[in-house]
């Protein structure tokens, strides 16, 4: 038999709430990646891509992979219903897992990197977004960060809810978006400009709906 060393994450829980206010949630898909791009990222690694990939254990559209570009090392996702059910889970549960062959493979690819603080101070707004269920945070990022002259330094999604009052077939999306200038501090006047741009590619590109409008 051929044993190989892996690295592996599974969250599980009662539902907790983000905030007051808030609708329970459970652990979501988002949170494992994070946890496996925190350690590619100490590891000295720079950031992947991620990809919807179905696997037979995952729930589909909450599963993706790794890569290309690290030769798929890894996946993150939700486990399937079956999987729940055989291990006595009540609650669901997602998990990821990264093989340390593979990246040792792409050692070369790892780099320890340096970025200066920024000098000039950065504005956050929050987006509470309605879309279709079947599409995939990682096409709303890619989405909203292709949106040209717009300064987004980070993206981070703290929300995914559905049920009442979402219709069904429909999922809710909350996501803080940082953005910052080099060289210079922005207007509170060309933040909304930015928001207003990037609500109108994410409304023509992928059907979403501002939340509250």
């Amino acid at each position: 038999p051929e044993e190989e060393e892996r690295v592996a994450w599974v969250l599980a829980g009662k539902p907790s709430r983000t905030g007051q206010g808030a609708p329970a949630s459970g652990p979501y898909l988002f949170e494992v990646k994070g946890a496996v791009d925190l350690a590619l990222r100490a590891a000295g690694f720079p950031a992947q891509e991620w990809n919807p990939s179905p696997l037979p254990f995952l729930s589909p559209l909450r599963a993706a992979r790794i890569g290309p570009a690290l030769g798929r090392v890894g996946w993150a996702g939700e486990l399937a219903p079956e999987i729940l059910a055989a291990w006595g889970l009540e609650v669901s549960a997602y998990a990821a897992e990264i093989s340390l062959a593979k990246l040792a493979e792409n050692s070369e690819a790892a780099r320890w990197r340096h970025t200066p603080l920024a000098r000039t101070p950065s504005v956050s707004r929050d987006l509470s977004l309605l879309l279709d269920e079947g599409i995939a945070y990682s096409e709303l990022e890619a989405t909203l960060r292709a949106v040209e002259g717009v300064p987004v330094a980070s993206v981070r999604l703290f929300d995914r809810y559905q049920g009442p009052p979402v219709p069904n077939g429909k999922v809710s999306l909350a996501l803080t978006v940082i953005f910052q200038a080099p060289g210079r501090t922005l207007v509170s006047e060309e933040v909304s400009q930015y928001l207003d741009r990037i609500v109108q590619r994410l409304r023509e590109r992928l059907g979403a709906v501002l939340r509250g409008n």
